[in-house]
């Protein structure tokens, strides 16, 4: 995570270092900084799959249901046969209880 707030010191907009750090920080648990991550990235490129779909996965472990299956909305109207975004979908979905 370093390297990518080096980079992101030099270009705060810079796409795959959000990401990556997004990445790394959902990796190790924190998720709203992980989402935050996220959002500056759907700021710059609101249709961005990996974004969405991470973002939705941080939505998830945090049990906020509703916002990470809207995540997943977004990318299944650009691809509705995504398979990662059913799948995660149907996970929140049946955690909710809602099949």
């Amino acid at each position: 995570m370093f390297y990518f707030d080096k980079v992101l010191a030099v270009n705060p907009t810079h796409l795959n270092a959000l990401i990556n750090k997004g990445n790394v920080l959902g990796k190790i648990g924190r998720y709203n900084d992980a989402i935050s991550s996220y959002d500056m990235v759907l700021k710059l490129k609101s249709n961005h799959v990996i974004c969405l779909l991470n973002k939705g996965l941080a939505l998830h472990y945090l049990q906020k249901y509703d916002e990470a299956i809207a995540c997943y909305d977004k990318i299944l109207v650009q691809e509705p046969k995504h398979a990662s975004a059913l799948y995660h979908k149907a996970c929140s979905k049946s955690l909710q209880k809602n099949i």
